[in-house]
């Protein structure tokens, strides 16, 4: 359910559902509609008018998406929790971009400064998929490219997984030394086997 539709379904009054759009509104949105005041007349329409032509300027949308992929780092060879992250600032851009239906404008130059981004290693294996494409998918792989770091996402979940198990195993518990942590980890391991 949109806000407006939630606004005109269950608030009273205009004042009533000014007040709530205004506490709800955070970031660079309250810039737009911070100086309604609530208690003005017509308040709730004149922010919602303003908030639309902000937002429902596909323009807007699509240069705010760009802005935000421009701001990424690169992403450090067995750098897990930050590749994840990486993915999931791609996928909300590709989410943003896909509710306006314009996925397709990043195109390959984008894609190729995203890729830039990667560890060397995916940069490869991104090459090799890019490379199999044809027709307008080589031209605007912004879709494959997505489905591409979500499954080396899935993958780094699991490595950073690992990696916290075998860094919580290596600790050693209090009141014993590293020496017998690690001989007992030993052994457990062993009586498992037997």
């Amino acid at each position: 359910m949109s806000w407006n539709k939630y606004a005109k379904s269950e608030l009273e009054d205009d004042l009533d559902k000014a007040r709530a759009l205004s506490s709800a509104i955070k970031g660079k949105a309250c810039k737009y509609i911070g100086f309604i005041k609530s208690n003005q007349p017509n308040a709730y329409n004149r922010m919602w008018d303003k908030l639309l032509r902000v937002y429902e300027d596909e323009s807007y949308s699509v240069q705010f998406c760009l802005d935000q992929l421009q701001r990424l780092k690169k992403v450090k060879e067995g750098d897990y929790p930050n590749f994840v992250e990486f993915v999931n600032q791609v996928e909300s851009v590709f989410c943003q971009l896909g509710d306006i239906n314009q996925v397709d404008y990043i195109a390959l130059h984008e894609v190729d400064n995203l890729s830039d981004l990667l560890p060397s290693n995916l940069q490869w294996e991104w090459l090799e998929v890019h490379r199999k494409l044809i027709g307008q998918a080589r031209v605007r792989p912004f879709s494959t490219f997505m489905s591409f770091l979500e499954t080396k996402r899935d993958a780094a979940l699991r490595m950073s997984e690992r990696n916290a198990l075998k860094s919580d195993a290596s600790k050693p518990k209090a009141g014993t030394s590293s020496k017998s942590f690690h001989g007992q980890i030993g052994r457990a391991s062993c009586r498992e086997r037997v």
